[in-house]
Formats: structure tokens, C-alpha cells, sequence
């Protein structure tokens, strides 16, 4: 008994068969890239966040955790610390802050996508923190994880996962590309 067998030379599939895919491929390939820039993004300016400063300059780490406030917990001071690469901004806690170079200052987003946030979380917006020793202009705009995220003089601001403990900054120019902060707010890129 002869085998029938099939031939599929000049075979073309149907559109029936390609849109399906072609769409399922686009939506993946847009969900991939967000980079909190969108019409709900929010930029503080001068006026609408005011710029807090103290009198006073603390230059002594403090003995708290260095871990990142919680999500419930706001951050609640910001300072000129002693840490492994200087003179540098920190948290209540010690633990050091950090930008981007990616970031664009006053874009109202977060260059930082959630694969990068994963090594530099943001630091996350709640009421504004105190300003001791320091003179910078404080807002908040849209993080890459959907949270309003902190920003200085129009940069957002980000923490190192890598750093435990008050001072340390394993973060300082990693891909130079990530500075601690000095107490104007720029980077400390030395």
C-alpha cells in the first residue's frame, strides 16, 4: 500500500496564524522597557517643593541599621556623612545615597528600570525629609516601581543593595556610572 506524503515546500502560514504572534511579541517586548516616564508623571519644582535646610552639620555616622526604611517608614533626614569614599549624604541611618548618570535631571522619571532597581532601589518619597547641615532643593517624581521616589536638586536619588551597614558605599562608581552625593548634591565622581 503506498504512504501519502505531505508536501510542504512553498508552504506559507496564514495571516490568520502570524497576527496573533506578531502582537503577543510586541506586547512582551513594550512590557520589557518602562521607564517611568508617562503622563502620570509628576515633576516638583522650586515652587511647588520647597527647599528645606538646618543650621546645624552632623558629620558623625550614626549607629542605626543600615538597611533601607521600609516602605511604611518614610525617610526622615538627610546629612553629610563620613563614609568609605568621603563626604557624603546619607540617611538617618547612615546609609548612603546615591544617582545616576543615566538620570535625566527634571524628566519627571526614573532611567533606573526595574531590572537596575533591583542593585540600586529608589529611595522612596513620603513627607520631605529634614535637611541637617545641608542646602538642596528636595521634590519627588515617578520611581520605576510605580512610587513617588526622592529627588535632589531634580535628580532621583537611589540606594545601594550591597551596602549594609552605616558609611559604606559599594555602589561609588559602579559602571561609572553610580556617585555618592556631596553636600551640594552633585556627584562625588573622585
Amino acid at each position: 500500500m503506498p504512504v501519502n506524503s505531505l508536501n510542504v515546500s512553498g508552504y506559507l502560514p496564514s495571516r490568520e496564524l502570524i497576527a496573533p504572534l506578531i502582537l503577543a511579541l510586541a506586547v512582551t517586548l513594550s512590557s520589557c522597557s518602562s521607564t517611568g516616564s508617562g503622563a502620570n508623571d509628576k515633576t516638583a519644582t522650586a515652587n511647588s517643593v520647597p527647599s528645606k535646610s538646618a543650621a546645624s552639620q552632623s558629620t558623625a555616622p550614626k549607629s542605626a541599621a543600615a538597611s533601607p526604611p521600609a516602605a511604611a517608614d518614610a525617610i526622615t533626614e538627610l546629612r553629610l556623612g563620613t563614609t568609605a569614599a568621603g563626604a557624603a549624604i546619607v540617611d538617618q541611618t547612615g546609609r548612603a545615597i546615591y544617582r545616576y548618570d543615566g538620570d535625566i535631571k527634571e524628566s519627571g522619571g526614573s532611567a533606573c528600570d526595574e531590572n537596575c532597581s533591583a542593585q540600586f532601589p529608589p529611595v522612596h518619597a513620603g513627607s520631605m525629609p529634614a535637611l541637617t547641615g545641608l542646602t538642596l532643593t528636595l521634590g519627588a517624581n515617578a520611581g520605576s516601581d510605580g512610587q513617588q521616589q526622592l529627588t535632589i536638586n531634580g535628580l532621583p536619588i537611589y540606594y545601594f543593595s550591597g551596602d549594609t551597614a552605616p558609611g559604606q558605599t559599594g555602589g561609588q562608581a559602579k559602571d561609572r556610572m553610580w556617585w555618592t552625593l556631596d553636600k551640594n548634591g552633585s556627584a562625588n565622581s573622585t
